[in-house]
């Protein structure tokens, strides 16, 4: 950018490397000056074939959006490694990119705030199908970090590591139940099978003596999910989620129709 010196105007020193070229190879890059037109004059190289140096000013400029790219593709990569079972269709899911309307504004906040300082708290995202739970979900992941499964993966998981060994089995409630973040989403998959309400019973009650966070996502109501989960009539859950739950409904309309439309 031409600079004010004394009353005269000065052009833009020379770019680094061009200064080198002309060192170089003095009778290839000549000296020359040229005008750019968001900066002003400046010094640079010319050489017989009609190639000149750019404007040391733009130059920099994209070197430093190049810099930035770099910087948000390496915490992106970050983020992702931080996470594990991140479906690609949420992979750029976040809270940015959440449609937000004045009817979901209120249960926006409650789960970004959860998502800021989660701390020992169970998150329940708790409603219709499409109204972006799962996206919602994945949006805390991406600055907690975790472990994501759908209810019947984790069941998958201890079913196989059952017909292993008592060693397997251990390493995988171990893995569900000490993630520093988790999210089970389709829990409303779960069914009456002693085994599968067994597991997952025995994952949370570790989670919630060690004070870890977790997130359940489901297309169901906070009172069916406890009548299934708690076995025998009991109310353990129910009052886990009354000490450390927070219950967010999100009961406004489908956002798929939409989708299908653009489609």
């Amino acid at each position: 950018m031409q600079t004010k010196t004394e009353g005269t105007l000065t052009s833009s020193p020379i770019h680094p490397r061009d200064s080198f070229l002309m060192r170089l190879l003095p009778e290839k890059y000549k000296p020359a000056e040229r005008v750019c037109e968001k900066h002003g004059t400046y010094q640079t190289f010319v050489t017989d074939s009609g190639e000149e140096g750019m404007c040391p000013l733009c130059c920099k400029e994209q070197e430093e959006a190049e810099e930035k790219e770099n910087r948000e593709r390496e915490k992106i990569k970050t983020i992702f490694n931080r996470i594990d079972g991140l479906p690609a269709k949420y992979r750029n899911a976040g809270f940015k990119n959440f449609e937000l309307t004045e009817k979901k504004t209120a249960a926006f906040n409650r789960v970004l705030k959860f998502a800021k300082e989660p701390r020992n708290t169970w998150l329940l995202l708790l409603g219709e199908n499409g109204t972006g739970k799962t996206h919602l979900a994945h949006a805390v992941l991406k600055m907690t970090g975790g472990i994501f499964r759908e209810f019947d993966d984790i069941a998958i998981d201890m079913q196989d590591a059952q017909k292993r060994s008592g060693e397997g089995m251990k390493k995988v409630i171990s893995k569900y139940a000490s993630a520093p973040m988790l999210v089970i989403d389709e829990v409303d998959k779960v069914n009456p099978t002693a085994g599968r309400i067994n597991w997952l019973n025995i994952i949370l009650r570790k989670r919630y003596n060690d004070m870890l966070p977790l997130v359940l996502c489901g297309n169901i109501d906070l009172e069916t999910l406890c009548s299934r989960i708690d076995q025998s009539g009991k109310h353990a859950l129910k009052d886990r989620i009354d000490e450390v739950g927070e219950v967010v409904l999100c009961n406004w309309e489908s956002y798929r129709p939409k989708l299908r439309k653009v489609n």
